[in-house]
């Protein structure tokens, strides 16, 4: 009788000592699976998190990023062109009053070109509000003139570099030697016309805006020159423009208030067959002045 208590006794220890085992694995077993899930729904949380940072804050760090890259190109801009009225000013030892440049700059995109197979006309978004029908606007990408701009139609039209309508006027060298843009149509390189053969230039000379024609500002680069010849006359500078990325979204737009270059009542072509007649007559060529540049364009 008195071995069956004492074997009651061993057998709940025993089975004490096992449940106290085996609940002790499942208890770590269970704290290794919580762990696990822990770890698990961190490594969730902290990849969406570093998943928003990526995308989200990054798509707010380029916008803010780009937006400090066109300040920078538009302060720029707006800096050659006080720089240059600054100059001008000391130059002359005249009052601030006498000059009235006071170009507006900003940031136009492109929409699409014109017409396939044509790179060099592009349409543009703009509001139009304070544009006039009319008149010419320069186009300046990375501090290189690129082409102009007209209001044609209720639109802005934007004729880039090497069509024959984007002309402006030029300075070449250090001597700031005086030209014309002409475009040949199908050729990449640009080409300055109606330089005074008496005024020397040389290959490798750069060519940069005149600021004479109310378009540009003086000073924006255009390209340098590989090529001189003899036209009627004249020089004719062949130049290759600087690079232009054919990727462009963002130009821009550079509206200058004021200035009316006169310009021939001829187109330039026909002011070439003007200036060649009177050559052959032996007469200095005179050639009138009473209407803008505008006309020269049109004319093409």
């Amino acid at each position: 009788m008195f071995k069956k208590p004492f074997l009651w006794i061993v057998l709940i220890v025993l089975v004490f000592f096992i449940s106290f085992k085996i609940g002790g694995e499942v208890h770590t077993r269970l704290l290794m699976l919580s762990d696990h899930l822990k770890g698990f729904f961190l490594d969730v949380y902290e990849g969406v998190e570093s998943y928003h940072k990526r995308y989200f804050n990054q798509a707010d760090e380029i916008e803010i990023l780009n937006q400090q890259l066109h300040d920078k190109e538009s302060l720029e801009l707006q800096l050659i062109a006080l720089q240059e009225e600054l100059n001008n000013i000391l130059m002359v030892n005249s009052s601030f009053e006498t000059f009235s440049l006071h170009p507006n700059i900003e940031i136009v995109r492109i929409l699409s070109y014109v017409e396939m197979g044509n790179y060099e006309k592009v349409w543009l978004e703009h509001n139009l509000k304070d544009m006039q029908e009319g008149k010419i606007y320069g186009l300046v990408h990375d501090n290189i003139a690129i082409g102009i701009a007209i209001v044609t139609n209720g639109r802005l039209l934007g004729i880039l570099n090497g069509h024959p309508q984007s002309v402006f006027s030029v300075f070449i060298g250090e001597q700031k030697v005086p030209g014309i843009i002409k475009p040949q149509r199908g050729k990449y390189n640009l080409f300055a016309n109606y330089i005074p053969t008496w005024l020397g230039i040389n290959i490798g000379d750069e060519v940069v805006t005149s600021g004479l024609d109310g378009i540009f500002f003086k000073n924006i680069k255009v390209g340098k020159v590989v090529n001189i010849e003899n036209s009627r006359g004249y020089l004719v500078a062949e130049i290759e423009p600087y690079p232009r990325n054919y990727e462009l979204r963002y130009i821009w737009l550079i509206d200058i208030d004021e200035a009316d270059l006169k310009m021939p009542t001829h187109s330039l072509d026909e002011l070439d067959d003007v200036v060649f007649q009177e050559e052959q007559n032996m007469t200095t060529p005179k050639i009138e002045t009473n209407t803008t540049i505008n006309e020269a364009v049109e004319g093409e």
